[in-house]
């Protein structure tokens, strides 16, 4: 991601500059990487207490970028295996393609119902031989996941503060404000490569709307309602960037759907969003 998102989803989706975690392969060799007792109970507070009537199983999305650099519009295939973990986050396991073959990646992940990156490794390659979908089942463990070894990049939330009880279930017309602190550990390879570990910071304000809305308006498969949440953030520099949500009622998640910086405007389009297995 490196540009700070108000889905903090992925920066899964935003720090790397997607709606979805890129990383690698896990092994044993590297320790699991984990959150602070304290920050596991905050996450407790704003998780669903109940299982949601539909969990969702993961999507397919195509993600449409505008960069001020391109002549033309980029195009962004992606899906997500998701899985609701014991502790009330989300897992995520996913691919991404460019279309032009510039880069794919694989990667995994833990979020507060989609709103909030907890966790995530990824790493990105040019090589599609060398990327491949993850099992999701045995990366994650309470509050952490196992780690890799050869993640090129490293997402760690160390501090949440918010002005809601519960994220993960927000009402109509609601306003709500979040603050959150991250870890951000970066490995590079060649003559100047190295590992790099960065602390960073952002604070991000939504507005929910003032009224439900059908969810199968994003999505044909979609059943019950919808919340509409618009969210602008501002990291420790002053750069700005904005998101939309929609707030699935029955699953308990947020699916983005647009985001903006000073630099692109993204457009997701969802081409399939299956419930999981009851």
């Amino acid at each position: 991601m490196s540009k700070i998102s108000v889905n903090s989803n992925f920066k899964i989706l935003l720090l790397l500059a997607s709606l979805s975690f890129i990383g690698a392969q896990a092994q044993s060799a590297e320790p699991e990487i984990t959150v602070s007792a304290e920050l596991q109970a905050q996450l407790k507070a704003h998780a669903s207490n109940d299982i949601p009537m539909r969990p969702l199983a993961g999507y397919t999305v195509v993600e449409e970028i505008d960069h001020k650099t391109n002549l033309s519009k980029i195009y962004v295939d992606s899906v997500a295996q998701l899985l609701l973990l014991e502790n009330g986050l989300t897992g995520a396991s996913s691919k991404t393609i460019y279309r032009s073959g510039a880069a794919q990646g694989v990667g995994r992940g833990m979020s507060v119902c989609g709103l909030i990156t907890v966790l995530s490794e990824s790493q990105s390659s040019t090589d599609t031989s060398s990327t491949s979908i993850l099992p999701i089942g045995k990366l994650f463990i309470p509050f952490g996941i196992k780690s890799s070894v050869d993640f090129a990049n490293r997402y760690r939330l160390t501090k949440l503060e918010s002005s809601y009880p519960s994220l993960c279930n927000p009402s109509v017309g609601q306003e709500f404000n979040y603050k959150f602190l991250y870890e951000l550990t970066m490995k590079t390879s060649g003559i100047f490569g190295g590992t790099k570990v960065f602390e960073r910071s952002s604070y991000a304000k939504c507005k929910v709307g003032n009224e439900s809305v059908p969810a199968n308006k994003l999505h044909e498969s979609l059943q019950g309602e919808a919340l509409l949440v618009a969210c602008e953030a501002e990291d420790q520099d002053g750069k700005k960037n904005s998101a939309d949500y929609f707030f699935l009622k029955d699953s308990a998640y947020y699916l983005m759907t647009s985001r903006v910086d000073d630099w692109q405007r993204s457009k997701l389009s969802y081409t399939a969003i299956p419930y999981a297995a009851k």
